[in-house]
């Protein structure tokens, strides 16, 4: 029973975590820009829908707290996200923009909720639809480092953990994202082979039951 709650416990940061990335990122991409504000600004005028890969990692106190988590994600506005765990184990979280689907393949379990219910007050609720990124957090320029451009937002509101992103860019592309939460432990994204699309498939975010599945609706 300890190692069942300790491993659903690691599925929920993990999802929080794939969340505010996904959300965020959703907010911050764009071809270029003077300054690394200007950029994140111009993501949602610029880039209706795009894909690419991650790999993410989590460190703590003690270091890293969990295997790197590689994977796959896609994504349209308003509001449609694709974000698929493909290493250590398989996971999947998709949303349509109305409902919000987190499969666990190794548990043959869906659990699917409300977008707005799912995410509460938290900012990222409004950056993965149409919201504005300086609507919801200060954004301020960092200096260069490892030959990105860095800015961090802070969210205005208190968001359910969230306490600041940190992301870093290279020649207008988002490739690096820092999350730390309020336990002190920092979430490193790795963005690569970034493609923006201008158009995807009508059934990329239509969610399919998989056979033998339960499938738990949260209210």
């Amino acid at each position: 029973m300890m190692m069942t709650c300790t491993f659903c416990m690691l599925r929920t940061m993990a999802l929080r975590g794939l969340l505010a990335v996904a959300f965020f990122f959703l907010a911050s991409f764009v071809y270029a820009a003077p300054t690394s504000v200007e950029q994140l600004k111009s993501f949602g005028v610029h880039v209706k829908a795009a894909e690419g890969a991650f790999t993410q990692r989590t460190f703590g106190a003690q270091g890293q707290t969990a295997p790197d988590q590689k994977g796959n994600f896609v994504f349209e506005r308003p509001g449609r996200f694709l974000w698929q765990v493909t290493q250590p184990y398989r996971q999947l979280i998709l949303t349509d923009g109305q409902d919000l689907y987190q499969y666990d393949p190794d548990l043959s379990q869906v659990t699917v909720r409300a977008v707005g219910k799912s995410l509460g007050d938290s900012p990222a609720a409004v950056l993965f639809g149409n919201g504005q990124v300086d609507d919801l957090f200060t954004l301020s320029p960092l200096p260069d480092q490892d030959g990105l451009a860095w800015l961090r937002a802070v969210p205005k509101q208190p968001d359910s953990g969230l306490r600041q992103i940190d992301m870093g860019l290279r020649d207008g592309l988002p490739v690096k994202l820092l999350l730390k939460d309020g336990f002190g432990q920092i979430t490193q994204v790795d963005i690569t082979a970034l493609t923006p699309k201008t158009s995807l498939p009508a059934d990329t975010f239509k969610f399919k039951l998989p056979p033998n599945t339960d499938l738990v609706r949260l209210q």
